[in-house]
């Protein structure tokens, strides 16, 4: 159960550095679209795809990576090592 909501976590977490990764491209491909190229502007749909989902992927994997080690014990035994 904890290993699920720490995945999903990292999943979540990847999600929003991906859509925020996508926006911060997309500007910047408008920006130079407009201004640098003097063409229209065109939003790209594969970015905005692509982006929260290598996001999503990347982050969970290297966080299910890093904390594998916690993610194997069980709650209790976390708890004890605590105190």
């Amino acid at each position: 159960m904890l290993r699920n909501a720490v995945i999903y976590e990292f999943v979540i977490l990847g999600l929003l550095a991906g859509l925020i990764a996508a926006a911060a491209a997309q500007t910047v491909l408008v920006l130079l679209q407009l201004l640098v190229f003097e063409i229209k502007a065109t939003i790209s749909w594969d970015l905005w795809l692509l982006g929260p989902l290598a996001g999503m992927v990347l982050v969970a994997l290297m966080g299910a990576g890093a904390t594998l080690r916690l993610l194997k014990q069980n709650s209790a035994q976390l708890v004890r090592s605590l105190s």
